[in-house]
């Protein structure tokens, strides 16, 4: 099992996912744990770790989606892109 990073928006360490891309494929487009590790090619512990950590930090984890979306906001509203 992987362990994730310690920064702003945590992520599995040596591979790029994030908690929060976890948390989406399996609550917000409905894939399983196995589905989920399959397409990002990663153990099935390390879904299941990562959903823990989004349940277990669930306000931290909205604060994160709540800051990336204000980012993605102000960005297309002063027609940048991210």
């Amino acid at each position: 099992m992987k362990e994730l990073t310690s920064d702003a928006n945590p992520r599995l360490k040596e591979t790029g996912i994030t908690v929060l891309d976890i948390y989406r494929a399996y609550a917000q487009q409905a894939y399983e744990p196995a589905e989920i590790a399959y397409a990002y090619k990663i153990e099935l512990s390390d879904v299941h770790y990562a959903l823990a950590y989004y349940y277990s930090h669930e306000q931290d984890m909205r604060d994160i989606e709540h800051d990336e979306f204000t980012v993605q906001q102000a960005l297309f509203e002063s027609g940048q892109e991210l």
